[in-house]
């Protein structure tokens, strides 16, 4: 818990699986409790690896759902590798900047492929 409180981010990747499974879906709801406490929903950032709803998520991260915008990592299926590798591009870009967001100490950098 010191840890998600010293961070500047806390970055919650979550499948299907993780949930179904009753430790993982325990530490989530800890962890969820202490790091999405009133002041602090604007600093995590949710990863879906699948395609999930928000009813399969705890309570506590349902009722601000709004305000957590979750990440989607581009669909593994998608046959069109092309469009694949520029999603995932994107998908960085994206979490980057919410990474980057209101942190004035964090250095301008770019995204490479090397970083991706």
């Amino acid at each position: 818990m010191g840890a998600i409180d010293d961070s500047y981010r806390t970055v919650f990747v979550v499948s299907c699986k993780f949930l179904e499974y009753e430790w993982p879906t325990f530490a989530m709801k800890v962890a969820s409790r202490y790091s999405f406490r009133e002041g602090r929903e604007n600093m995590n950032i949710i990863i879906l690896l699948d395609d999930m709803k928000q009813s399969e998520f705890p309570k506590l991260i349902r009722d601000i759902w709004h305000k957590i915008r979750p990440l989607h990592w581009p669909n593994e299926h998608n046959t069109d590798k092309t469009r694949l590798r520029t999603a995932r591009k994107l998908f960085w870009e994206k979490l980057l900047k919410r990474i980057r967001k209101g942190n004035k100490r964090l250095v301008a950098c770019s995204l490479s492929e090397s970083t991706i």
